[in-house]
């Protein structure tokens, strides 16, 4: 797949990797351990107007089909970045493992009343119910799939929205997971203020008793040390367990010394609120790159979450946009990282992440965040939501790779589950 990416000038551009970087997934890709791939590009026939910005992917499995859901629209920042082509529900499906993918198909065609996205925050979470039915959630509403993703039914109910004065809800946590008592559960942080890194203190949960029809609100405090944006979540032998952003400008969440920011974990034995935090050794870069620039989690992204039944332990694929994996936070540019732990040893308290390597890097960090502009370099990731297949032993990390401006595309990032062998290569 990577001399599918050397074969487009276009994936190669957005990719924007090294040649030895691409050599290097090659390798990986002949041993079976590592593959990168286009899923979806930005060319004519898939983009509408001027929304050549495809990003934020989630992805579910329904039996043998992926179904993937992602954003279009014109920018990644600032507005204006939706039109009345963009959307915030598209969906493609494929039936081979990731190799083939359906014509991107707008949602909002069952959505009464459609419309251009709404707003910056990405609302964007997906999941499987116990019974089979793809369950995709947006900010305006849920949609139902009970064929796999060829059909779908639309329940409206707005997540993304203001609260009270100076308080909304914000970066949605992008799986939706079923609870044994409460149902399919939706979680989004509750900020106090217009920016990105302001004070996040409590959890808006919406639940589900009839498999995303209808929904029912709570709010839950959370530790003052967290303040996750959009934490990923999962239930583990009974306890539920979160990774997410840590948006703090404050020691231990950032190191002004080594100029790092690190992931927060959260998580409860009993497997509801309230939940115990703790700042994780998993840590991006904050690079200074400009006057202005937003130094409190500038190389974070949403992460991905999940269980290696392989390893038996539980593993994070988390982005440094704005630098590498462990050792090498100032010595790269923007890379895409595993990290793991014993579940056992995380509900005992410890944040002590493995650094399992870096599976690829790319050239340019992301731009600095300028007053009234955004200095347009790199844009992606978002590994959140991937798919484990244990029966072929491999996890499907979907990512977006481009640039803030447009263009960017969604790309497939496919690792073996043997994660011992895997560092073995991405650390030799």
């Amino acid at each position: 797949m990577i001399e599918a990416i050397r074969a487009s000038p276009l994936a190669a551009t957005l990719v924007n990797m090294s040649e030895r970087q691409l050599a290097r997934l090659g390798e990986g890709e002949r041993q079976g351990l590592v593959e990168l791939a286009p899923v979806l590009l930005p060319e004519p026939e898939h983009v509408v107007g001027e929304n050549d910005h495809f990003g934020w992917p989630v992805a579910t499995a329904a039996g043998p089909v992926i179904v993937v859901c992602y954003l279009r629209r014109r920018t990644h920042l600032p507005t204006p970045m939706s039109d009345g082509d963009s959307s915030g529900c598209m969906m493609i499906r494929s039936f081979d493992g990731g190799r083939t993918w359906t014509k991107p198909r707008d949602l909002r065609e069952v959505q009464a009343g459609g419309g251009p996205l709404p707003a910056y925050e990405k609302g964007m979470c997906i999941g499987i119910t116990a019974g089979g039915a793809v369950v995709f959630g947006a900010e305006t509403g849920t949609f139902r799939s009970e064929d796999r993703g060829a059909s779908w039914r639309f329940h409206r109910h707005r997540f993304i929205r203001e609260l009270e004065e100076g308080r909304r809800t914000t970066f949605n946590c992008p799986r939706l997971i079923e609870h044994p008592e409460h149902g399919l559960v939706r979680w989004a942080p509750i900020k106090s203020g217009p920016t990105m890194p302001d004070f996040i203190d409590e959890l808006h949960v919406a639940t589900s008793q009839d498999g995303g029809r209808t929904w029912t609100e709570e709010r839950h405090e959370i530790p003052a040390i967290a303040k996750p944006a959009e934490p990923c979540a999962l239930l583990h032998d009974g306890a539920l367990i979160m990774v997410g952003r840590c948006h703090s400008k404050q020691p231990p969440g950032y190191d002004p010394v080594e100029q790092t920011t690190g992931y927060v974990q959260l998580w409860s034995r009993s497997g509801w609120f309230p939940l115990e935090a703790a700042i994780t050794t998993m840590r991006t870069t904050d690079r200074e790159v400009g006057q202005g620039m937003m130094h409190s989690g500038y190389g974070l992204d949403t992460v991905d979450l999940s269980f290696n039944p392989v390893t038996e332990r539980l593993e994070v694929v988390a982005t440094n946009r704005s630098g590498g994996g462990e050792g090498r936070y100032h010595a790269a540019q923007f890379s895409l990282n595993l990290w793991s732990i014993d579940p056992r040893e995380l509900l005992a308290g410890s944040a002590e992440w493995r650094f399992e390597g870096t599976l690829f890097e790319r050239r340019t960090a992301m731009a600095a965040h300028q007053p009234g502009s955004y200095r347009l370099y790199m844009d992606g990731c978002h590994p959140a939501a991937a798919v484990t297949d244990t029966a072929g032993g491999v996890q499907h990390v979907f990512v977006y790779l481009g640039c803030m401006q447009g263009p960017s595309g969604i790309f497939r990032v496919t690792r073996t589950l043997e994660t011992d062998r895997l560092r073995r290569f991405l650390r030799g």
